[in-house]
C-alpha cells in the first residue's frame, strides 16, 4: 500500500535521504542493516523506505553518521498546524475537487458543475453531468464504437 499524503510530508525526507544513502553506497538493504548493526532480516528501515515511520534516536545518530546530515533530520516533520507557528514545518496536503462549470448555460442551470474531478486514494474520480438529446447520444455512442473498433483492428 503506497504512503498517503500525511505520511509524505511527515516521512517523505527520511525515505529520500536513505534511498539516497543506499544509492550512493551502492548497497542492498542487507549492508545497511549491517552498518545499523541490526539482524540482516531486519525489516525496520523498510517503513523509513515506505515513508511509515521514523528510526529511533539510536538509529537517526547512526544515519546522520553515514549520511552527513543531523540526526534530529531523521525525526518526523510536524504539520504546521501543530507546530505552533514553525515555518519550517510542511502542511499537509488535502486534495479538493475541482470542477469546470458551464458559463450561463440554461440547460444545466446556469453554472452548475458539468464535469468535476475528485482525487482518491487510487487516483480520481471522474464526474460528468450533462443532458444529451436522443440523437446526440447516438453520435457519442457511434463515436465511441468506431474507436473501439478502430483500435481493435490490427488484433487477429
Amino acid at each position: 500500500m503506497q504512503a498517503t499524503p500525511e505520511q509524505q510530508a511527515k516521512y517523505g525526507h527520511i525515505s529520500t535521504a536513505v534511498r539516497k544513502l543506499l544509492k550512493d553506497n551502492k548497497w542492498r538493504m542487507v549492508d545497511l542493516l549491517k552498518q545499523l548493526g541490526h539482524p540482516e532480516k531486519g525489516t525496520r528501515p523498510y517503513a523509513w523506505l515506505n515513508c511509515r515511520g521514523a528510526p529511533n534516536p539510536r538509529d537517526a545518530q547512526k544515519l546522520a553518521k553515514l549520511s552527513g546530515h543531523a540526526a534530529k533530520y531523521f525525526s518526523a516533520r510536524v504539520a504546521a498546524t501543530s507546530a505552533g507557528g514553525n515555518s519550517n514545518a510542511l502542511v499537509p496536503y488535502k486534495p479538493k475537487p475541482v470542477a469546470l462549470r458551464a458559463a450561463n448555460d440554461e440547460s444545466n442551470g446556469n453554472g452548475k458543475s458539468i464535469l468535476q474531478f475528485t482525487p482518491t486514494k487510487s487516483g480520481f474520480r471522474v464526474t460528468l453531468d450533462i443532458t444529451l438529446s436522443a440523437s446526440e447520444l447516438l453520435k457519442l455512442i457511434a463515436s465511441a464504437q468506431a474507436l473501439q473498433t478502430s483500435s481493435h483492428a490490427g488484433d487477429p
